[in-house]
This record gives C-alpha cells, sequence and structure tokens, in this order.
C-alpha cells in the first residue's frame, strides 16, 4: 500500500483536503496520514504518533504557509526525525507553497524540494491554475511511487 504522511496546519485544511482527494483520484488504495497542530492536545503523547506515521510514508508531504511555519508543532527539532529518515531510510519529503510566507529564511525548510516550481505560492493563482497545480502536484507524488516499485522490481531476489 502506499503511504503519504500530510503535515500542515489547520488554516490550511481546505489545501490538504483538495490534495488529499486528488491523491485518492489518482489511486483508491493510496493511504493519507494527516498531521495537523490542532490535534495536538497539552500533555498527550502525540510525537510517538507522529513518528509512526512518518516510519511507514514512503512520501512525507508538508503544505506550508506562515500558519505552518509559526506553529509551535513546527519545529527544526520536531522535523529531524523527518530530515533523518528522508536522508537514511530513503523517505521523499516534498513541500508544497501553499500561503504567502518568508519561507526563504528558514534553513531546513531550504534542503527541500518546493511545489510549485517558481515563487508564486498557490493561493496567488486564479482558482482554476489552482486546481491544476493541485493535480500536478498528486501526480508529482505518484511519481516517487513508480520510481519505487521500478527499484524493487529490480532488486535480484
Amino acid at each position: 500500500m502506499k503511504h503519504v504522511c500530510i503535515v500542515y496546519s489547520q488554516e490550511d485544511r481546505e489545501i490538504k483536503d483538495q490534495l488529499e482527494a486528488q491523491l485518492r483520484d489518482i489511486d483508491h488504495e493510496v493511504c493519507c496520514d494527516t498531521w495537523e497542530d490542532s490535534h495536538i492536545q497539552p500533555g498527550s503523547r502525540w510525537f510517538s504518533g507522529f513518528r509512526h506515521s512518518i516510519e511507514k510514508a514512503h512520501v512525507v508531504v508538508l503544505i506550508f504557509s506562515s500558519y505552518f511555519l509559526k506553529s509551535p508543532f513546527i519545529s527544526e527539532k520536531k522535523f529531524a526525525r523527518i530530515l533523518e529518515r528522508s536522508q537514511n531510510k530513503g523517505v521523499v519529503v516534498l513541500s508544497f507553497y501553499a500561503k504567502l510566507c518568508l519561507w526563504e529564511r528558514i534553513a531546513w525548510l531550504n534542503t527541500l524540494p518546493v511545489f510549485p516550481i517558481g515563487r508564486k505560492s498557490l493561493v496567488e493563482m486564479d482558482e482554476p491554475l489552482q486546481s491544476g497545480i493541485l493535480r500536478e502536484f498528486a501526480e508529482y507524488v505518484f511519481d516517487f511511487f513508480d520510481i519505487e516499485e521500478q527499484d524493487s522490481s529490480n532488486t535480484p531476489v
């Protein structure tokens, strides 16, 4: 099964929902684990659940905006696990530029590929273009599954 972990801020839920719908349009079997800052309750053991989602994910998508970047949930320390897994275990980490923010000033975010390519966030685009961009991104995510499947089929048994 294909596992995607989508991490986002509650203020960006509509964009997450649209992306998730595009992913499911391409493959109904895709499993999307979603993590937003409002799911974290004070004193809860949320990080173990988050870590479990990251461990089983093939692709991690960060939907980022100023809301995402200012959330106490989002920090380099907390994302060290994602970045470590991407370097050591081959999980793909993709970032999606949802709403205007100063992402270029965030060192760890600058190490990731940013979609859409260029400098415009999704909300700066016309409505019809937004749907097309979300569709392209969903296809981009599935390209990594295709590469993984090709690599596993080339592995000698």
